[in-house]
């Protein structure tokens, strides 16, 4: 499932601009799926906290640089005021998700060396090049981008799940830890994936891990079954029988027809 996309902008520089781009992507893209201002919270919420959880459901980010960017950079970096545009563009790179700079009528990216270090692989990124005059050919060019992007880490993606099986089925545990956690990375939202980590865990006996993971996928899928299942298992192996019995008699409830489940449940007495 393709995450959202990012609309990271400087509200003295390109806003107007920044504001178009985003929608013409959410008219093209799904007003949901779009998304810009992690700044703009409520009284009481965290900005590291708000910004982390928008970047753990973002799989594209599009940094919108204008003709002022590099001079309000600096002018953040000389008088110590926060600077949430630099974090949320450091926070991307340092979660490995497809970055964009987006350069508005054409201005300067700006050289490696003249960046803080949690953002010089900003100028390592493609950039896209957004203009007035070219504004509808140059956002649905940056929507090709997008979208081939996303075809490739679903290819990506698939491989890696399918050799994580291969090697779980041959018993060569760590190996399909690593593979699925591939998949992870490349899609946060892969119930199979957390599935898959989570039984490779469970087969080392990781069983806090493998917890972790299947309550990931029921996070992210509550009516997934298996998801259930295979954590009750766990919690039977770790001698946890109330949550045992609750998680198998909730995968019954999903899938009546679960004769897994069902035995799990006569063999625990429930």
């Amino acid at each position: 499932m393709p995450g959202k996309i990012f609309v990271n902008y400087r509200r003295d520089d390109a806003r107007d601009m920044a504001a178009r781009i985003r929608d013409r992507l959410a008219a093209t893209l799904g007003d949901a799926n779009v998304f810009m201002d992690v700044d703009n919270l409520r009284p009481g919420q965290r900005f590291d906290k708000e910004l982390e959880k928008a970047l753990a459901e973002t799989d594209v980010f599009l940094a919108v640089v204008g003709t002022r960017w590099q001079e309000l950079l600096a002018k953040r970096q000389a008088s110590g005021e926060r600077d949430y545009v630099r974090e949320e563009i450091a926070g991307a790179l340092r979660r490995g998700i497809l970055v964009i700079p987006l350069l508005i009528e054409r201005a300067p990216l700006p050289r490696h060396d003249t960046l803080p270090g949690d953002m010089r692989d900003l100028v390592l990124h493609q950039k896209h090049v957004i203009s007035h005059e070219r504004f509808g050919r140059d956002v649905a060019e940056l929507v090709e981008v997008i979208q081939s992007a996303r075809t490739e880490d679903r290819g990506q993606a698939e491989a890696y799940r399918t050799s994580g099986g291969s090697h779980y089925a041959r018993r060569d545990y760590d190996r399909a830890i690593a593979d699925f956690s591939k998949v992870i990375e490349i899609d946060p939202k892969d119930v199979l994936a957390y599935v898959g980590r989570g039984q490779a865990h469970h087969e080392k006996r990781h069983y806090d891990r493998a917890i972790a993971d299947y309550s990931k996928a029921i996070e992210i899928d509550p009516k997934d079954a298996d998801a259930y299942y295979n954590r009750g298992r766990t919690y039977e192996d770790q001698r946890r029988r109330p949550e045992a019995i609750k998680d198998f008699q909730q995968a019954l409830r999903l899938a009546p027809d679960d004769l897994d489940s069902r035995n799990a449940l006569k063999r625990l007495g429930a």
